[in-house]
């Protein structure tokens, strides 16, 4: 499960349009603490990890990038469809 959520995280801050989009500042919300620790930790042995935190200090450069929490199956619209 963490792979697939460390995964999504990828994908977000590999997206062209968040990249080119005219905000400053970017959220990505995962249900995953586990996920987002891992993409925010200096050490991994994870090639998914470290590329998913390449991407996002990638992003950073570019954009305030704001890793948020959200409790899932909570009844916030948009969190509960993917799952």
């Amino acid at each position: 499960m963490l792979k697939a959520e460390v995964f999504a995280i990828l994908m977000v801050a590999q997206r062209e349009d968040i990249k080119n989009c005219t905000e400053e500042r970017i959220f990505i919300c995962s249900d995953s603490q586990a996920a987002l620790r891992a993409t925010s930790s200096p050490r991994t042995r994870s090639m998914l990890v470290q590329e998913c935190g390449d991407a996002l200090e990638s992003l950073a450069r570019q954009k305030e990038v704001g890793l948020v929490w959200v409790p899932g199956h909570m009844g916030i619209p948009g969190n509960e469809m993917p799952s």
